[in-house]
Order: structure tokens, then sequence, then C-alpha cells
């Protein structure tokens, strides 16, 4: 489920610069090595000026010019990961000026007099290639230290994605009155998309549950709520209660587990025999009934709240039934929010046209090419989950 971001109020001039948000984070030891490199490639600068000038310049006036201008480059970094995006353009005029000026001065003949040994081509050669290569070496430093850090995540990112594949595996499953089917495609390695059955003697429970956000974060609540939902299905109930207590169990458990700006769409669906089938949806999109007699569609909703999201809440499930043939389809707003090139979405509609063209396919067939549909619509942005049950 992707989160959309509230209209931002903060002031044009406290802003900082997103596409280096990624460094906010790293530790202050691993930012002294880019910034070392930093200082030292641009500290050539007092060199490069008493090479390009008429006439050798002191030691010690190049030496400054060059201390002055590597640490006018570190401050620019340090400005664009620290500070608000403004400040680079006022450091970056005053950076401007008094370069400048250093130079003009440098070249116009009013500063010769300062005392301190000339400089010599061989010294000012010398010195360029030494300031580049210590340069080299801490930006090497650098790479070399995020390159590490990066296989780590690398290698905890694989090790999740196993735990989530064992999580949440395809679900196949007939039973002698439905064929159920559930399939995830996570939009990263870690997705926070659920497809779970749960044989129940109450009716057998098939669900989606679409945590808000994707990635790692998301794939843990989303394991937390699969216990809680096999958990929660172990306690006696009237059946027709099933459903409604489910729901309360989980809303009731996520907010102990989660971030506060988390929540859960879910939809699940109680198979009962002979095609009665009661539907619970709370924030998520509806149950699209495909009536194979009419080769119709309509869609089957509760208007309830996401889970963990409104303290409180109530829910409530409703019942249908169902004829042999009939398919009961959920899809995550992965699938239907998919964007293609005119940001037009893929929307319910075009997940009909998929059903209608593919209604007699065996159900993984289906869902393969209801997936290949998306994917020729737009680019993933979401983790993409169907389920899907026909009356046999």
């Amino acid at each position: 489920m992707r989160l959309t971001a509230l209209p931002g109020k903060v002031p044009w001039h406290r802003r900082r610069s997103s596409s280096w948000s990624s460094l906010r984070n790293l530790p202050g030891r691993s930012l002294l090595r880019l910034y070392l490199a930093v200082f030292f490639l641009f500290s050539i600068y007092g060199f490069y000026v008493n090479l390009m000038g008429p006439r050798r310049l002191p030691l010690l006036l190049v030496i400054a010019m060059g201390i002055a201008n590597g640490a006018y480059s570190v401050l620019y970094p340090w400005l664009l990961i620290r500070r608000p995006g403004p400040w680079i353009w006022l450091v970056g005029i005053f950076h401007g000026f008094f370069a400048g000026s250093l130079a003009w001065l440098a070249n116009s003949g009013r500063i010769h007099h300062v005392p301190g040994p000339l400089t010599s081509l061989s010294m000012t050669g010398a010195s360029i290639w030494t300031l580049l290569v210590l340069s080299y070496v801490y930006f090497i430093a650098f790479i070399r230290k995020q390159a590490t850090e990066a296989l780590r995540v690398q290698n905890e990112l694989e090790l999740a994605h196993g735990i989530q594949q064992t999580l949440v595996p395809t679900v196949s499953s007939t039973s002698h009155f439905y064929e159920i089917y559930g399939i995830t495609r996570p939009s990263e390695r870690v997705g926070g998309d659920l497809v779970d059955m749960i044989p129940s003697q109450d009716g057998d429970i098939a669900y989606v549950a679409d945590v808000a956000g994707h990635g790692l974060q998301a794939g843990i609540l989303m394991g937390m709520l699969k216990a809680a939902a096999r958990t929660a299905l172990l306690e006696p109930v009237d059946p027709s209660q099933r459903l409604p207590l489910l729901l309360d169990r989980l809303d009731c458990v996520l907010p102990a587990v989660k971030e506060s700006h988390m929540y859960a769409a879910f939809a699940a669906l109680q198979l009962f025999p002979f095609g009665k089938v009661r539907h619970a949806v709370a924030g998520h999109p509806p149950v699209l009934h495909y009536a194979k007699a009419t080769g119709t569609f309509r869609e089957l909703n509760v208007e309830q709240f996401p889970l963990g999201l409104i303290p409180g809440a109530s829910f409530s499930a409703a019942e249908i039934d169902i004829a042999r043939g009939d398919l009961l389809v959920i899809a995550t707003d992965g699938v239907l929010e998919a964007s293609n090139v005119e940001d037009r979405e893929f929307e319910t509609s075009g997940l009909q046209t998929c059903i209608a063209l593919h209604r007699s396919a065996s159900l993984p067939d289906l869902a393969s090419a209801i997936l290949d549909a998306v994917t020729t619509w737009g680019k993933q942005q979401d983790d993409q989950t169907l389920l899907i049950v026909r009356r046999i």
C-alpha cells in the first residue's frame, strides 16, 4: 500500500535537499572520510593559481589559498546534508567572490611582497599530485566502507526475502466446493502484502492483508499480523461471528506492534459448503464477484476502517451465495493503482477485462494473466497481491 504524503508546510527557506537524505543517517566517521577526500581534492586550487599565474607566489600564500578553498568545498556537502537548501546558494555566492578576489590579487602583483620562499614549478606539480593521491585514498576508503555496509544490508535483505517466502508462500488449495489460489509479488525484496488460507471447521478462511508502505518495516509487521490472525482463529466463537472477531482481534493487536502512521487494509472470505460465502473488508478495495451464468461483475464491500487506524472500531461481515463457476477476486491496490505512461490507473475495469478474457483458465493461469497485464500496463510501484476463489 502506498502512502501519500500530506502537503508540506515547511517554508521554502527551511527545506532540505531530498537527494542528500540518504547521507544524513551515515555515522560521522564515514562522512569524515568523504569530507577529507573533498578537502584534498579542492585544496589544489592554491597551487593551480600559482601554476597558471604570470609569476610564482610565496609558498605560505599558496598553502593558505588551498586550505581556504578546500574548507569551502567541504562546506558544500556539509550544508547539503545538514542544513536547508538556501544556505548553499549564500555560501556559493560568497565563495565565488572570495576565490575570485584571491586569484585577482595573486596575479595583480600587489601581494608580491609577501615574505616567504617562492614556489617553483616542480614544487607546484609535486604538491598537486600529492593532494590528488590523498583525495583518491580517502574517496576509496569512503566507497569501501559504504560498499561493505551495502553488502551487509543486501545479505540481510536476502535473508528477510527468504523468511518472507516462508511466511507468504503461494496459496493453492482445492476442496470439495472451492478452488483457492493466492500469490503476492513484492515491489522490493521484502513486501508488506500477505495472502493466506486457514482451514477451519467454521468454514475455511482466505484473506489478504496490505500493510501500509513496503520494504522491511512493512514485511515485519506483515509477519506479526499473520501470526496474530492464526492465533485469533483458535478462539471458539459462533461461525457467523468468526470474521468480525478476527478483524477485531487484529485491530486490537496492531497498535502495540506498529508505528503510529502504519495500518493494514484487510479483506477476508469465509467459505461455507454449497457456495455460501461471508466476506469482510476493512479499508481494502472491494471483493470482485464474477457470475458465470450472466457474465457480469459486482463489487462486494463493507465500508469499514483499516486495521490499527482508529481505536475502538467495530467490524461486521456480509453474506452472499455464489454459483458453480463463479469467481471471487481480491486484488490489492498495487494491482489496481498501477499507472501507465499517461498516468491512468489499471483500476477495476482492467481487472474485469482480464477475468472476462481468461474466465475458464485455471486459477494459476488467470492470476498470471492478470499480473502480466498489470506489468504491461505500467511499472510496478507497490506490492501486488491476488486471491482468487472459484466455486466448483
